[in-house]
């Protein structure tokens, strides 16, 4: 059982005292943001001789509990990785990024969920349904498989990100919401009327229920959370910056087409 180890204010003094400590390795770090604002507060690094990036947090452990389970995910299956990489590195050159953007937590489950919707990867609910161990963390379930098997798939990387961009350029981001958990869309409306899956809210108490009746469902593209589900992970993005991010992705898959068909491929 995890709980709540850190209040705002004593968060803020372990991030102040962790930028301090940088300040004397500035020819190797450089603090790009520090974010004290936020609902888990983050200090943005990045790494002078690997161009290598980072974020440091001191929060209740959900955050860690999720990069763990991306993690599962691309150990599972190479690909994800490797396109959760090249995603992060486009929406960079498309200056998408930004806190206003598309977050590097967007980008890879916006890479994830892809890969669920085609059924190559299971949903946060399967892998709690199979766990071994249960870990709760401020009401939440953070307990996953850690280690499972992905439904074979033929297609190559070039198919595989060309049909990642087409979903994506075509989805319906004003009525739909995107739920790793589930591994699958949910109608805005359903929140709106709270009938929402029953797998949902299957395993949650009630506090948690509750707050995910009251899950923020008006911004321009809507994901939520794979683990706290009454979050919206994507609510601070613009609807200028998902305009462009559609654009760019359908962009995209013209250019990679016109590649292929240019050296025959």
């Amino acid at each position: 059982m995890y709980h709540k180890n850190f209040d705002t204010a004593l968060s803020h003094k372990y991030l102040s005292s962790v930028i301090d400590c940088f300040k004397n390795l500035e020819d190797e770090w450089y603090i790009e943001e520090t974010l004290f604002d936020t609902r888990v507060p983050i200090i943005k690094l990045r790494h002078y001789p690997t161009d290598l990036k980072c974020d440091i947090s001191f929060s209740n452990g959900l955050a860690c509990r999720k990069s763990k389970l991306v993690r599962y995910y691309n150990d599972a299956y190479k690909m994800c990785r490797e396109l959760i990489l090249y995603l992060k590195k486009w929406v960079i050159f498309s200056q998408l990024s930004g806190t206003e953007g598309i977050s590097t937590f967007t980008v890879s489950w916006l890479v994830i969920f892809y890969l669920q919707v085609k059924g190559v990867l299971p949903s946060v609910y399967e892998l709690i349904k199979c766990q071994t161990r249960s870990i709760i963390i401020d009401g939440w379930e953070c307990g996953y498989q850690k280690n499972f098997c992905i439904t074979p798939n033929d297609s190559s990387f070039v198919e595989t990100l060309v049909g990642l961009f087409t979903f994506y350029a075509e989805f319906d981001y004003q009525k739909y919401v995107i739920c790793p958990f589930l591994g699958s869309i949910i109608e805005k409306e359903k929140f709106a009327t709270n009938e929402l899956p029953a797998e949902l809210t299957a395993i949650l108490n009630e506090k948690n229920k509750k707050a995910v009746s009251l899950f923020r469902f008006d911004s321009p593209m809507c994901m939520q959370d794979p683990t706290d589900l009454s979050q919206n992970s994507t609510k601070a993005l613009r609807k200028r910056q998902l305009r462009c991010f559609k654009e760019y992705c359908s962009s995209s898959v013209d250019r990679i087409i016109s590649g292929q068909q240019a050296i025959g491929l």
